[in-house]
């Protein structure tokens, strides 16, 4: 049965195109934040203000793939002027690790761009099925060599309540929009959760150990003034004699 090889003319004219569409994608992408952060910009204006922050997950998504666009067009770049290097190595230069291992962990959670999936195939074909495996999955994929932000921008997870807060108030500064915080900052991050907003870490252990109340007045060492007096308690190995033998 025939076996294909890496061919560098198709991995080259594949990496050309998509850097095509990566401009595009970018410009469309960009063209369409600024529409959506106008339109959140109107919402906390009339008061819309729940409308808002379910809006606002979209545009935190949107401008997470905008980043994650933008260092995949980079590394794009990076292997079009190493493709001569990519023919002539067996094995992945290490200074190409990354930008291989980052193309191939997008090519398949952006569909947008097609040759992306082409040049993943291609390096397939070069490095091996094994090489992409831990590339594009989300376990290995540090561990290959995927950039640390486009793996945390593409994760699939809610964005933190405390980022959503911020990106609302910039949206809100940016259109110049009269939105008081403060109502927001209890109904995002809830009245306690927003007590401990500024606990170091170690406080946070003692917080999961004990239960750590941030301002609060310290520890009061005794009984408060109004309980009632402890019963006395015999020492340890008194024996009852007398009358209280039988108490």
């Amino acid at each position: 049965m025939f076996k294909a090889h890496y061919n560098n003319t198709k991995c080259k004219t594949a990496v050309g195109v998509g850097l095509g569409r990566l401009k595009l994608l970018l410009n469309k992408k960009r063209v369409q934040v600024v529409g959506m952060r106008r339109e959140v910009s109107q919402l906390l204006a009339t008061q819309k203000e729940e409308s808002a922050r379910i809006r606002v997950e979209g545009v935190m998504r949107e401008q997470n793939m905008i980043s994650v666009l933008d260092i995949c067009e980079l590394f794009c770049e990076l292997l079009n002027v190493r493709l001569q290097q990519i023919d002539a190595s067996k094995d992945c230069p290490s200074d190409l690790q990354e930008a291989v291992a980052t193309v191939m962990f997008v090519a398949v959670r952006v569909t947008d761009i097609p040759e992306l999936s082409q040049i993943s195939q291609q390096l397939e074909l070069k490095y091996g099925k094994n090489f992409v495996k831990n590339a594009q999955n989300e376990q290995t994929a540090l561990a290959s060599g995927v950039n640390k932000v486009v793996v945390e921008k593409m994760a699939v997870r809610p964005p933190p309540p405390e980022a959503k807060l911020a990106l609302l108030q910039e949206i809100a500064a940016e259109h110049n929009v009269q939105w008081d915080a403060t109502t927001a900052t209890n109904r995002i991050l809830g009245d306690t959760q927003s007590a401990y907003l500024d606990i170091s870490p170690a406080e946070g252990a003692q917080a999961g150990a004990g239960g750590y109340y941030p301002n609060a007045a310290a520890e009061p060492q005794g009984p408060a003034p109004d309980a009632p007096p402890l019963p006395d308690v015999p020492p340890a190995g008194y024996t009852p004699s007398g009358p209280d033998k039988y108490a």
